[in-house]
């Protein structure tokens, strides 16, 4: 069977590559030099020039590829990015004969609601990011209610983590950056550092992409634990596992009006559906770290 992976060489797409070889597939994706190395033929950086006519039939089309950093404000780029050129990816796959399409959504739609976020909620997006994804959802959701698509997965991802993410800087997760700036001296969070995260392990995601490309289901889904833990709770957890004393630095937030406080998602629709069952609450995924080099 024939995949294709999109944002390939990220921290997702790296490890969905390394997964999908391993079960005998064949392997096509879009990525960067300058992210993880990987194997599989690679169809250069930019999804939306893919050369279809010189690909065999795609049984699946993984696109993990997007603008994550949600403090991006060029709304013109981040929309052109995230919406338009995955709009026209999901088009030229269908018509190339794809009929399982899997996507990379965001629990960022939610914004700062309260409560536990369910995937009935209406969609409160605090940045372009957010807002990108949101449509993304919105137009798919059309799209399967009209029967305009094949089947059509879109995984709201709550805060995925895990080790291997220094390509992502500022991207990436907060218990990988605070795990760095530990290892330097004091982490710095923004005042008091109670907000609160519902940590999903990479391990997780990547089995449940896996569990998505062979549902017959379509539709959007929450993927996180089902529980959060805040960012004072990573820190203490870290100075626990490497037995150090480092306390916070509290600072300002810049973005306190585009912020999310809190995540924490209901994914009750996923383990049904889907049959996903994550194996990692943060406690186990911190530990799960190689901290050899530490």
């Amino acid at each position: 069977m024939n995949v294709i992976i999109t944002g390939g060489t990220g921290f997702v797409g790296a490890n969905l590559i390394t997964k999908f070889l391993g079960l005998g597939f064949e392997v096509f994706y879009t990525g960067r030099d300058l992210e993880n190395r990987v194997n599989g033929t690679c169809l250069g950086c930019d999804f939306s020039k893919i050369s279809w006519d010189s690909l065999p039939k795609i049984d699946a089309l993984l696109h993990m590829a997007a603008i994550t950093d949600t403090t991006v404000y060029n709304r013109e780029l981040m929309f052109q990015v995230n919406y338009f050129d995955s709009v026209s990816l999901f088009k030229d796959a269908i018509s190339h004969g794809c009929k399982n399409i899997v996507y990379a959504s965001s629990c960022s739609v939610y914004g700062n609601q309260a409560g536990i976020f369910k995937e009935d909620m209406k969609l409160s997006p605090l940045n372009p990011y957010a807002e990108s994804k949101a449509m993304l959802d919105e137009v798919s959701l059309l799209a399967i209610a009209s029967k305009i698509m094949p089947k059509i997965i879109g995984l709201r991802y709550s805060n995925v983590y895990g080790p291997n993410e220094h390509h992502k800087n500022k991207s990436a997760s907060m218990i990988s950056r605070l795990l760095w700036q530990m290892k330097e001296g004091d982490p710095r969070l923004f005042k008091y550092g109670e907000q609160k995260r519902d940590w999903v392990y990479y391990k997780d995601v990547v089995e449940v992409v896996y569990l998505s490309s062979l549902s017959d289901k379509s539709g959007v889904y929450n993927i996180g634990f089902g529980e959060s833990a805040s960012f004072n709770y990573i820190v203490d957890k870290w100075n626990q596992i490497l037995g150090l004393d480092r306390n916070p630095i509290y600072e300002d937030n810049p973005f306190e009006d585009k912020y999310q406080s809190i995540t924490e998602v209901n994914i009750d629709k996923a383990r049904k559906e889907l049959d996903y069952d994550p194996k990692y609450n943060v406690d186990q995924g911190m530990l799960d770290y190689d901290l050899s080099s530490f």
